[in-house]
């Protein structure tokens, strides 16, 4: 019976008195409500919730994985290049790899300037790091910018090197020409306590013959190269600098 509709009126009979009541059917209440319709939502979103932590914790163990697989890949290759690179000794031609000779002669050609059209067999093949010169044994780098002695060191030292030490005339005559001869260059000559006497930084005394020094020798003095001298200066001073560092052997 719709909302809104009359009751029935229903005779009955008590004690030989008439009575009457009405009476009303129960309204249709149509389709079952959940009793928690919040409680069911939480319910969906936390196996959701689940789902989409789970799928993020597999993809980032299978992240972990690859990028340990690249690395032990990248590994092996540096090996094998570093084997494949490696050719025999210029002093006693002891093979270290199995890197044929043909292949090395070919790096050498590659690497070294020839002598005339073809690099000889068995000759050294004597390399300098990037924009450094060779002379000789040595390879020489001059800063463009200035600083002081202990600057200068400092840097030559971070470059695997130390300022230029100067023991023979045709070193000295090369490191003129690069310069013009009058450019002032901090290098590798200081003062040692208590004489004050001069000393390289490889521990060897100056020759003052081979170089003579104008100034005095005082408690924090350090060698200024012009021309064919060493100027005695402070070694707070500012002047650009020369590192030198032994040539690489292929």
């Amino acid at each position: 019976m719709n909302k809104g509709s009359h009751p029935t009126r229903v005779h009955c009979q008590v004690e030989n008195a008439p009575c009457y009541f009405n009476f009303r059917p129960r309204e249709n209440q149509g389709r079952h409500k959940p009793k928690f319709p919040l409680q069911d939502d939480r319910l969906r979103q936390a196996r959701r919730h689940r789902f989409i932590i789970g799928s993020g914790c597999v993809a980032i163990l299978i992240l972990v994985g690859a990028v340990i697989g690249l690395g032990f890949w990248v590994f092996q290759m540096k090996q094998a290049l570093a084997k494949a690179l490696t050719c025999p000794g210029p002093s006693n031609g002891t093979q270290q790899t199995r890197t044929t000779p043909g292949q090395c002669q070919t790096l050498r050609q590659f690497l070294c300037k020839p002598h005339g059209n073809h690099v000889a067999e068995n000759s050294d093949c004597k390399l300098c790091p990037e924009n450094w010169q060779r002379h000789g044994d040595k390879c020489y780098w001059i800063s463009r910018e200035k600083g002081t002695w202990n600057k200068s060191q400092n840097d030559c030292a971070a470059k695997d090197s130390q300022l230029a030490v100067i023991q023979k005339q045709v070193e000295l005559d090369f490191i003129r020409h690069k310069t013009d001869g009058g450019q002032l260059l901090w290098i590798g000559v200081t003062t040692i306590p208590p004489a004050h006497e001069w000393s390289w930084v490889d521990g060897s005394p100056l020759n003052d013959t081979l170089l003579q020094v104008t100034g005095l020798a005082e408690a924090n003095s350090c060698g200024m190269l012009k021309g064919k001298r060493v100027n005695s200066e402070a070694c707070s001073a500012i002047a650009k600098w020369i590192c030198e560092t032994e040539v690489r052997l292929v």
